[in-house]
């Protein structure tokens, strides 16, 4: 059994292999403190000096940590934790019950290291078994309940000075999972969101945007497919020019604005088919330089179920050096000319305008390359179902030559 300390004075070594006897105080010349005895505890109970007293307040005391792992015990309630390194530094808690109920610390990280609060294995940290992170230059308010832990936010350490001195983020490494601090409104409390979920917030209703601008790009894209998207290029506009686009008070189809290519085609054969016009087109435009081994060209007008032999209403004049007006039954001719001038070769613009229905208005205005004829033509056309195709002809034993090019307008 150890001795009892009888003396009231003895060094710390001294002191820790002996029992200090019930109520003696012993002075620890080493530590320069007093201890108190219960007849049963080494050393007896040692007693703060008074430049060593807590008054009270959260954060009097402070602990500096450097090292790679630390430990927080009861201890360290009411002090400010302070990680202090350049790579990560993690502080593992006591259990809940070890730490008590009363336990509450402040954590501040004034370095680069990743710094980590890490639970005592499966207790849980404001809901979740999980490490809590705070970031270089931050703090947060630890507290527990003997069983569990939360954390609050330190707003005296959001300064204008601690946000300027953080860490910049840029366009290049801001992330969709960082995250913001919020304050929800809904639950009176603070949370926070990531960069994703509050673009998707912004835009979850309708939300106007005023004096917005785009620098670089700007593009829309298909929700429903994110392959498909829509560009806007500024490249033609001048520099220091601000283009305006004013809307027409109406709905407008950009696929139907002016007039569309259909494309080119060369000429052969007795007759050919020009096919592909979209069902609402209002006007077609057909320009030819075309040769025929024959006096005669026409031009039928077709829709789903073919070429209507009939519905045609009008008339072909060819005036010049050999005149001759041709009149329209079965088809719109276009070019005619007397017999001894062959063969032939003409240009020119055919124009198919939609009336009403499926009713269209043929004009043509051609001249003649073989002996300058100028051709005027103006019929009627009706068919069954909308224009979906043309065909060019030159009687059952004439050969077509040159091009055709197609053109239609909404």
């Amino acid at each position: 059994m150890a001795t009892p300390i009888s003396q009231l004075k003895a060094t710390a070594a001294e002191l820790a292999a002996r029992i200090v006897g019930a109520g003696l105080l012993v002075w620890n010349e080493t530590a320069k403190r007093w201890h108190g005895g219960d007849g049963v505890t080494l050393g007896g109970i040692a007693m703060a000096r008074y430049d060593e007293r807590n008054d009270g307040a959260l954060g009097f005391l402070e602990r500096v940590e450097t090292a790679a792992t630390n430990d927080v015990d009861a201890g360290d309630s009411g002090k400010v934790i302070v990680g202090n390194r350049a790579t990560a530094i993690a502080f593992n808690l006591a259990t809940a019950a070890t730490l008590g109920a009363g336990f509450v610390a402040i954590f501040k990280n004034i370095n680069a290291g990743a710094m980590t609060i890490v639970p005592n294995g499966a207790e849980e940290i404001d809901g979740a078994n999980a490490a809590i992170i705070v970031p270089n230059g931050s703090s947060l308010v630890l507290k527990g309940d003997g069983a569990a832990f939360r954390t609050y936010l330190s707003n005296t350490d959001v300064t204008g000075t601690a946000i300027k001195g953080a860490p910049a983020l840029s366009g290049a490494n801001l992330a969709d999972t960082d995250k913001l601090g919020v304050y929800d409104t809904s639950a009176s409390a603070l949370g926070s969101i990531t960069v994703a979920q509050l673009v998707a917030g912004i835009f979850k209703t309708v939300r106007k945007i005023a004096n917005g601008y785009f620098l670089s790009s700007f593009r829309l894209w298909d929700a429903a497919d994110p392959t498909k998207g829509l560009a806007f290029s500024l490249a033609g506009i001048s520099a220091a020019t601000v283009r305006t686009v004013t809307m027409p008070d109406a709905d407008i189809d950009l696929g139907k604005v002016g007039m569309k290519n259909g494309g080119s085609i060369a000429l052969s054969g007795t007759s050919i088919e020009l096919t592909g016009i979209p069902a609402d087109v209002q006007r077609v435009m057909l320009d030819l330089k075309m040769g025929t081994t024959n006096g005669a060209a026409r031009l039928e007008l077709g829709d789903a179920s073919g070429y209507p032999t009939g519905g045609y209403a009008g008339a072909l004049s060819s005036v010049g050096a050999s005149s001759v007006s041709s009149i329209a039954t079965n088809a719109a001719y276009i070019g005619t000319i007397g017999a001894g001038v062959l063969p032939i070769l003409f240009v020119g613009r055919v124009v198919m305008t939609k009336q009403s229905g499926n009713e269209w208005l043929v004009e043509g205005g051609m001249q003649y390359l073989t002996n300058g004829n100028q051709i005027i033509s103006v019929l009627a056309a009706g068919l069954v179902g909308n224009l979906s195709r043309v065909r060019l002809s030159s009687g059952s034993a004439a050969t077509l030559s040159g091009t055709a090019k197609i053109w239609w307008e909404f």
